[in-house]
């Protein structure tokens, strides 16, 4: 059977690296990701690099005979075949979700369809119902498991400061039953000063990871502006593809300093209104018009001059 394989991988007319990948990921669709589409692709690659030796294949062992690095293909040792938007990207990791009200008709039964955000999580659905008859219900929750055989955990702080330099932790699961020959790369943006040429990705950090264990690779970034930045880390094998985008939130260097002003609402005049004495650097303006029983107040919230260059200016609460 593995010789069937093979000779349909050697076979195929003007075959180039894309060409092979690509039918190969369509006969894993329909075979599955087994020997045969290993040695279809194994024949084929080696046929477009003009490698292919039949005498080398004359012997083909069955799967448990292979060691795991020879059954372990590295499409991008091959010529960059793996293509980064061939690649599903997870951006929706919230913490909670789908609030929605739903009238049930009189059979008491309704059908509702969702998407589950990308979190590789046990999600608890609850759902409350109000009636005339019966009042205020509160059903059993729901438990829904999302779960993949392959998939990157991107570990970020909530926030950092401009110029401080992290590390951005990405931990690839592999819970298949064969060790896997993973590469990992961040993908650049500006702003965000990382060990890399502008505009293109990181070099490949390469991980061996065991059947149903895991694998952490290390990316150091320097924030270089303030505001919010996408970190995206693409993880691939021949077995397996995930990405997944977070967002990096960069605040200023300083302390922040909050000065709270008290203004009496006092339209029509009626009380004694005066101004007081302050050391703030900013004045505050307070009109009373007792005619039109209107009263302005205005702030002069101009930054004081040992305000740290770029950072965020001030937030005005009237």
């Amino acid at each position: 059977m593995m010789a069937v394989c093979c000779l349909e991988g050697a076979k195929v007319q003007n075959a180039t690296l894309p060409l092979c990948y690509h039918i190969s990921q369509q006969l894993k669709m329909t075979l599955g990701p087994g020997l045969c589409v290993r040695e279809f692709y194994s024949c084929c690659r080696d046929t477009a690099l003009g490698q292919f030796n039949w005498a080398k294949r004359a012997r083909l062992q069955t799967l448990e005979d292979r060691e795991p690095e020879e059954m372990e293909i590295s499409l991008t040792d091959d010529g960059e075949v793996t293509k980064m938007a061939d690649i599903p990207l997870r951006t929706n990791f919230p913490e909670s979700w789908w609030f929605e009200e739903h009238v049930i008709g009189p059979d008491g039964k309704t059908e509702v369809n969702f998407a589950l955000p990308d979190s590789i999580t046990t999600w608890s659905v609850q759902a409350v119902g109000v009636s005339k008859e019966a009042g205020l219900c509160v059903a059993p929750p729901l438990q829904l498991a999302t779960f993949s055989s392959f998939f990157i955990h991107l570990d970020l702080p909530y926030s950092v400061i401009r110029l401080e330099q992290l590390e951005v932790r990405a931990t690839v699961y592999n819970y298949m039953s064969r060790r896997l020959r993973v590469n990992l790369v961040l993908q650049s943006v500006d702003g965000v000063c990382y060990s890399g040429q502008p505009g293109k990705s990181t070099e490949m950090v390469k991980l061996e990871i065991e059947a149903n264990d895991a694998g952490s690779a290390y990316f150091p970034i320097v924030p270089l502006e303030i505001g919010e930045f996408p970190i995206r880390v693409m993880a691939f094998s021949s077995w397996g593809r995930d990405g997944v985008e977070k967002t990096l939130r960069v605040e200023g260097e300083g302390i922040e300093t909050i000065h709270t002003i008290s203004v009496m609402l006092d339209p029509s005049g009626k009380r004694f209104l005066r101004s007081r004495s302050s050391n703030h650097s900013f004045s505050v303006k307070n009109e009373v018009r007792v005619a039109e029983k209107r009263q302005s107040v205005e702030l002069d919230l101009d930054l004081p001059q040992d305000v740290i260059p770029d950072t965020d200016s001030y937030q005005r609460r009237r």
